[in-house]
Order: C-alpha cells, then structure tokens, then sequence
C-alpha cells in the first residue's frame, strides 16, 4: 500500500501549517526532501522548544540517488514544540550558523 506524503508525516507525528506548505512551495522543497531530513537530519534545539532538523552531507543516507543528494543538502526543516511543521528553507552553510548557536 502506498501512503500519501501527509499520512506518511501523520504517522511520524507532524502536522503542516499553511505557512510551511507555502513556503515550500516557494522554494522548491519536495514532500520527499522533508521527510529525509526529519528522518535523517541533525537536530538542533532552539529556544521555546522548537527543533531545526538540519540535512548535511554527512546526514545524507548511503544509496540515495545522486540527484535526491543534491537537492536534499542543506535542507533544514523548523518543527514547533507541538510537532507542526513551521517553515522549510535550504543553506549549506546553515550548520555552521547553528553550531555557534549552541
């Protein structure tokens, strides 16, 4: 059976805001994109509760088709405390603004 993108985030426990689907959009970040970085994704904590889950190159899974890699690197998906999914944008360097965050 094969699940649609929004149950596949129902079953992993988040739910999309309006904002965060337009945003999205915006930018280009497919369904799939999104999932492999919560999946995947160093998470990082920030204040009020949120979590930025951040996809790297080294967070990147083996096997993963070379194209997926290169529009999955340097994805970050923004999670409120409640598990909604907030917004979504793509920066390479973004770890490196979030290492000196911590």
């Amino acid at each position: 059976m094969v699940l649609q993108q929004c149950d596949v985030f129902s079953e992993m426990g988040f739910q999309k805001t309006v904002h965060f689907e337009r945003r999205q959009v915006q930018r280009g970040i497919r369904d799939q994109v999104v999932i492999l970085a919560l999946k995947f994704g160093r998470r990082f904590y920030e204040k009020g509760g949120d979590r930025v889950f951040f996809l790297g190159r080294r967070q990147l899974p083996q096997g993963i088709a070379p194209q997926l890699a290169d529009r999955a690197q340097g994805t970050a998906v923004v999670v409120s405390a409640d598990g909604s999914l907030i917004t979504t944008f793509r920066n390479p360097d973004f770890s490196k603004t979030l290492r000196h965050r911590q």
